[in-house]
């Protein structure tokens, strides 16, 4: 039966990271004191929009998510409060799990919102002000949203659109957008606002340092991961909730995971200006480079090279999409579980590499 269980588990994860291969399975790797305090946060965009299968999960789906967590002994938080027992140094309940939307979609409101509410499920939105709408659109009206902060069940965090062109390393313009933010959610609900979330195009190490000097008490990726008390607060990760990786085992897959905690990620900028790349970063001393299987989209397994608890990526892979994600895995046998579960670090690279004269297209006459 074990065999089994790891057999499939194996076949979904890198399904859904773009390869199927054999894991190694470490039946002694010793668990970890960031597994004490760890949650999962979950990130849906738009929901019932079988157009857009890359953003969207269908209603059943999502219907089918919800009864997984009331029915197996979830704990649904309000990321807030998870933040908030990280500062006070509190203990969260086992398998803490918080939900989140983003993209401003509307399609939530009618497809998922009102079973959270029914369900006395607490969520957060988080909302862009460029992109809130007065008339029907595809994004939420700001009517609803004000409606919305007014249920105790419901957080309301921020987000923001770069425009088309923006410059990540322009201190000004960047400062400029996520003062229009706060302002508008100061303007739109007389409080200040606590929770951000990056935009979709990523982040530098500027408007993160941007946006922790705003007062904000932590800002979300879109990195899958798992979240613990010494994670970066201003770089938590979210696994993203998608159509083709929604069914019930991947959705129980991600919501036992634990952390996989690194230090000294290189670069620290997730943007890349060049091509081809390198990543590297320092596993926890507990943990073993052995175990180790590292993913990368659009190609699969990939190999990394380790020296003790140093791991480095270096890919010959151009950046032929706008990002790539790399998925770092050990799979982790727990006693207190009937299946295995997986140690999971996600890295999320967003490509603003300049073309060479020699790779500009040719124009015609």
């Amino acid at each position: 039966m074990l065999k089994q269980s790891i057999s499939k588990i194996t076949y979904l994860l890198t399904a859904f990271i773009g390869t199927i291969s054999t894991p190694i399975f470490s039946a002694d790797a010793a668990l970890l004191a960031q597994d004490e305090n760890k949650a999962v946060i979950l990130a849906y965009h738009r929901i019932g929009e079988d157009a857009y299968p890359e953003s969207n999960i269908r209603t059943d789906q999502f219907l089918n998510h919800i009864s997984i967590l009331k029915n197996e002994g979830y704990n649904v938080l309000p990321v807030d409060k998870i933040i908030e027992a990280y500062h006070q140094n509190t203990d969260l309940p086992e398998k803490s799990i918080a939900i989140t939307f983003s993209g401003s979609y509307n399609s939530p409101l009618n497809s998922a919102i009102p079973h959270l509410l029914e369900n006395k499920i607490p969520f957060t939105v988080f909302y862009d002000a460029q992109k809130i709408s007065e008339s029907p659109s595809e994004y939420i009206y700001s009517k609803d949203l004000i409606k919305l902060s007014d249920n105790p069940l419901v957080t309301i965090g921020v987000t923001l659109t770069l425009p088309e062109g923006t410059n990540q390393t322009d201190d000004t313009a960047l400062r400029q957008l996520i003062n229009k933010s706060r302002q508008n959610y100061r303007d739109t609900f007389n409080a200040e606002a606590d929770l951000f979330s990056y935009p979709y195009t990523g982040y530098n190490t500027l408007l993160k340092k941007l946006v922790k000097e705003q007062g904000y008490k932590a800002a979300l990726t879109l990195n899958s991961g798992v979240t613990y008390k010494n994670s970066d607060h201003f770089a938590l990760p979210r696994f993203s909730m998608t159509e083709k990786h929604a069914d019930p085992f991947r959705f129980r897959l991600i919501t036992s995971a634990l952390p996989l905690p690194v230090s000294d990620i290189e670069p620290k900028d997730p943007v890349i200006t060049s091509s081809p790349f390198h990543i590297g970063f320092t596993l926890d001393e507990k943990l073993n480079a052995e175990d180790l299987n590292c993913f990368l989209s659009e190609v699969g397994k990939i190999d990394f090279a380790s020296i003790g608890q140093r791991i480095e990526i270096r890919s010959d892979q151009t950046m032929s999409n706008d990002t790539l994600h790399i998925n770092c895995t050990i799979l982790e046998s727990a006693q207190d579980h009937e299946t295995p579960q997986w140690r999971w670090f996600g890295r999320t690279l967003f490509s603003q590499i300049i073309p060479q004269p020699d790779e500009l297209p040719l124009l015609r006459e």
